[in-house]
């Protein structure tokens, strides 16, 4: 059912930095996401293309490092060079032994360095060979390599032991090593200046150092607490050491201001003055976990950074003097994996994703500038400070507090646990959209999609309403909201609580509309946590699931309980599906139950899971259940047939399901993996694949061949990993179908002709068809030409006539003629019947029997009933009614076969309607008319038997 279409969500990788490369008069950014490269434009940083996933063997080759050179990529990964031109692949270099650790273009040669085993080899660019090749000493790891400008076949690379070595290329001969900096060094720059690399030292210094001199000119340090502190030439750093954040990488300014920007671990980047050796500004927080890639555009005041651990590339703009740059244009997704997504009720092409980052962002499936994040900003619906103020009295809590924020979480409000969306109402201001219950948080949280953040409501219980007879622990312990739901309407929302709690709220004012009580339960609707609730189709009733194993129906308006069903189990979830109008029970125990809300009894059990339930969704159009679950399996349930249909196997387990509206998407996000898979749904779309699927299932189950078929529908989807289709009748899974559903033997397989019901009837019926098409006035004769035509016309009228009767005269005579001869030549008896004489073909025609049996079904299928008729009356009554025995042998079979059981029915009803009373008065024919009512018999009880089974499966389907 799912068809690989791409992955969301990805923007910047964590293996290899990207590279900035100018063509023609724009620029173009190249990053690495594991083992795929994506190639955006700095202009409006949209997406331009992608490579293909990179695989060697049964594992991805993730890309270590990037260089770029006109229309050719060159890519690092393990121990191969990777070519591309233009994002394809086009050859392979393979001579190290150990993995490539960095690559460095300049000239016309490629360098690539291996870190593990110390070698150096040297590639020309022009003929794709290896020029030359050597190793560096021992004790001396590269951690970056630079070709500073005018040098000649030269390159510096730097090591951990704080040590510089320069290079000639050609000769393969080390020229000079300079003396250590006391720490490792993280990263090198050249410098605009001749003979000045820039350093970045672990301990936070960055260092602007004169090869020829052999000298430091300046150094700047910057300190874990407090201001990055400028020092002069030849001074040692104040409080460097382990106190300092490590430099990422460093970038110069080129377009007249002599400005280096250096980034830190701590995510901030500090804006040096290099006249008067100061510090100018200085930004905070820029990339989580630091921007490992920094670099000016050549002439332009633009900044492009990159994040190592946010997914994110930002782009700044300094065009104010005296102040800081500003943030032109970003593009970023999830920093941390997502674990659940829900598309927009209203828009198919919304996705909503909760991550462990604690960030809520929109995801458009088609346009990735589109995308972004959710503002955890109190919207300015709030109307200023005063109303701020008096809001945080009212509810008893912080609203739109500035929140101490997390260094490596970009989030503000804790992690979302349930989320809600409702319909978007764009043209209604006061109606939130989103409704999200956080940990650890009594309350829910509203969002306005429209707006991207948060609105000023805050639905919580109000301070004098509390349940009566809590326990101490109870007591002391805070509440938090487990579940949520919105209504259809979009007005109300139902809160769970995790003490058993049911609020309803009024999502226009965020007022509290009153609580669901259950009498048996203490003040409380349930015993236990509240896991699920979900509204109807009306939003008259609310369903809620517990870990008590109850589900119960309450009514919205009269906040009454009006039926408890007992599941037995510890529920987890509760799905409604709208279009089926069927409930979804996840449980602890691995299983799926499916609740007929009309009925409110457990219609179906699936079971096959092999470890806990994460999610589970209803397609579209109401025919299919996903569910997935930490056994890595994702599960297609077909509802109508009651069993499994797919499987697909994960290398990382899936965690959330989100089915668009229209049915023809399906997102899923998976553990460890930050990006967000799509897939398009092969039976919304009637794709040929999942026909070979079936049909390469079928074969293989002939020839027990699974290793080969799992072999094939194989795939990968970038970043997502590994995963593999397989069939369920692959395994010695049990069948996952309902108690109650009977067993049906292999040779029960029906099959129908196709034909439509009016022709059914027409057949059965053909006598009375025929009394009422005669016609109601007797046929009148031709009338005469009249008197004043002239005798020509007459004369050649009458030649015509003469010369078509006399070519009919010497046709019938010659079919005659032929006929005569064929019975002459032909040893078998001659028959009226073309069905007859197909099934009585000699056997150097046709050998088998099952193949004359196919081609006088072919034939049966091909008449009309008229044809029918005429075949059934043609049949000679004499010779022992032999032809009457063939076509009643012959129906026999087709019975048996199970093959065309309407048609082949309602022809048995015309031959014995026309033949029957003749057999019986010849005396023969008894062995085959009880044979033909015993079999008649016995397909009639399974076929009923089907009938009770597929109405039972259906049963309270509203398709």
């Amino acid at each position: 059912m799912l068809q690989p279409y791409r992955t969301l969500g990805l923007v910047n990788g964590n293996t290899a930095k990207p590279f900035l490369q100018r063509r023609g008069t724009e620029y173009f950014i190249t990053c690495a996401v594991d083992s795929v490269l994506q190639l955006y434009n700095v202009s409006k940083l949209r997406l331009k293309g992608c490579s293909p996933i990179l695989v060697r063997g049964e594992t991805e080759s993730v890309i270590r490092s990037i260089v770029c050179y006109k229309d050719w990529t060159f890519a690092a990964a393990l121990d191969t060079i990777l070519v591309f031109h233009r994002l394809k692949l086009r050859e392979e270099w393979k001579e190290h032994t150990k993995d490539i650790s960095h690559l460095l273009l300049f000239g016309g040669v490629l360098i690539s360095v291996s870190s593990a085993e110390q070698r150096v080899i040297v590639w020309d660019l022009s003929s794709h060979e290896k020029l030359s090749e050597f190793y560096v000493p021992s004790g001396f790891r590269v951690t970056c390599i630079e070709h500073p400008e005018t040098y000649l076949n030269k390159m510096v690379l730097a090591s951990e032991q704080g040590k510089l070595q320069v290079w000639n290329v050609v000769t393969c001969r080390m020229l000079h090593e300079f003396e250590g900096f006391g720490c490792a060094i993280t990263c090198m720059r050249s410098t605009p200046a001749l003979d000045i690399v820039a350093l970045g030292t672990a301990d936070g210094r960055a260092i602007l150092f004169h090869l020829k001199r052999s000298e430091t000119i300046m150094e700047f340090s910057h300190q874990k607490r407090g201001f990055s502190t400028p020092i002069g030439s030849n001074d040692s750093p104040s409080g460097g050491g382990s106190d300092g954040c490590p430099v990422l990488d460093i970038a110069f300014r080129t377009d007249g201001y002599s400005e280096m920007a250096v980034s830190y671990s701590d995510g901030s980047i500090v804006f040096f003055d290099l006249k008067q050796r100061q510090v100018k500004y200085k930004l905070n927080k820029v990339h989580v976990g630091g921007a490992w890639f920094l670099q000016y555009l050549i002439g332009e005041p633009l900044l492009v950074s990159a994040g190592q651990r946010d997914n994110c590339i930002k782009v700044h703009i300094s065009d104010r003097d005296m102040e800081p740059p500003r943030l032109l244009r970003f593009r970023e997704g999830h920093m941390l994996p997502p674990f659940r997504l829900r598309f927009a009720a209203d828009n198919p092409r919304i996705l909503l994703s909760c991550s462990m980052d604690r960030e809520l962002r929109l995801i458009s499936l088609f346009r990735d500038a589109q995308s972004r994040g959710l503002s955890q900003q109190v919207s300015s619906l709030i109307g200023g400070k005063r109303k701020r103020k008096h809001l945080r009295k009212r509810k008893g809590i912080e609203i739109g507090a500035p929140l101490r924020i997390r260094e490596d979480l970009r989030g503000i409000l804790p992690r979302i646990c349930a989320l809600a969306v409702g319909s978007l109402r764009s043209r209604d201001a006061d109606f939130a959209d989103i409704v999200t219950c956080h940990e650890g948080c009594a309350e829910a949280y509203c969002w306005k999609l429209e707006n991207g953040s948060l609105t000023h409501k805050v639905l919580s219980r109000p301070a004098n309403i509390s349940t009566n007879n809590e326990s101490n622990n109870q007591r002391n312990r805070s509440e938090q909201a487990n579940c949520v739901a919105i209504s259809p309407c979009g007005n109300y929302a139902a809160i769970g609580t995790d003490l058993g709690m049911l609020d309803l709220y009024n999502l226009q004012s965020g007022s509290h509309r009153g609580s669901w009580i259950d009498e048996e339960c203490r003040s409380r609707a349930h015993f236990l946590a509240v896991t699920g609730v979900q509204f109807d189709n009306l939003g008259e009733t609310l369903v809620s699931g517990s870990r008590d194993g109850l589900l119960k129906f309450w009514s919205r308006q009269r906040l009454e309980l009006l039926y408890t069903l007992e599941i037995g189990v510890a529920i987890i979830q509760v799905v409604w599906g709208y279009v089926c109008n069927l409930l979804a029970i996840i449980c602890d125990n691995f299983h799926i139950y499916l609740v007929d809300p009309e009925t409110r009894q457990i219609a179906r059990r699936f079971i096959g899971h092999r470890g806990p339930l994460t999610d589970a969704q209803f397609s579209g159009d109401g025919y299919f259940l996903l569910s997935s679950s930490l056994d890595g399996t994702l599960r297609v349930w077909n509802i109508q047939l009651g069993h499994c249909v797919d499987i697909f196997e994960f290398q990382h387990a899936p965690v959330s399901i989100a089915f668009s509206p229209n049915n023809d998407f399906i997102a899923t996000c998976h553990s460890n993996c930050v990006g967000i898979a799509l897939w398009s749904n092969r039976h919304h779309f009637k794709m040929s694949s999942h026909s070979l699927f079936l049909s390469t299932n079928s074969n293989n189950s002939h020839n027990n061949n699974s290793a080969d078929q799992q072999q094939v529908l194989a795939g990968r989807l970038a970043h997502i990993g590994a995963f593999q289709w397989r069939s369920p009748s692959l395994t010695n899974d049990a069948v996952p179908l309902s108690s109650w559903k009977p067993e049906r033997s292999k040779s029960s397989c029906f099959t129908l002709s196709g034909k439509p019901l009016p022709f059914m009837l027409t057949l059965v019926h053909w006598d009375i068809v025929k009394k009422r098409s005669r016609p109601q006035e007797p046929v009148q004769k031709q009338i005469e030409a009249p008197f004043f035509l002239s005798s020509l016309l007459l004369k050649e009228s009458t030649t015509t006539l003469d010369s078509v009767e006399e070519t009919s005269k010497e046709t019938v005579h010659k079919k005659a003629t032929t006929s005569i001869g064929n019975r002459n030549q032909s040893s078998s008896f001659a028959t009226a019947s073309q069905l007859i004489a197909c099934l009585c073909r000699e056997e150097k025609e046709m050998k088998e029997k099952s193949e004359r049996d196919d081609e006088a079904l072919q034939l049966l299928r091909k008449w009309n009933p008229s044809n029918v008729e005429l075949e059934v009356e043609g049949l000679k009554d004499y010779d022992g009614g032999k032809e009457c025995c063939l076509f009643l042998d012959f129906l026999i079979r087709q019975l048996r076969a199970r093959r065309d059981v309407d048609l082949i029915e309602s022809v048995l009803a015309v031959f014995l309607r026309k033949r029957g009373l003749e057999l019986v008065s010849l005396g023969v024919g008894d062995r085959e008319l009880n044979e033909a009512l015993q079999v008649q018999r016995k397909v009639t009880s399974q076929l009923e038997l089907l009938l009770e089974e597929i109405d039972g499966w259906t049963d309270g389907l509203t398709m």
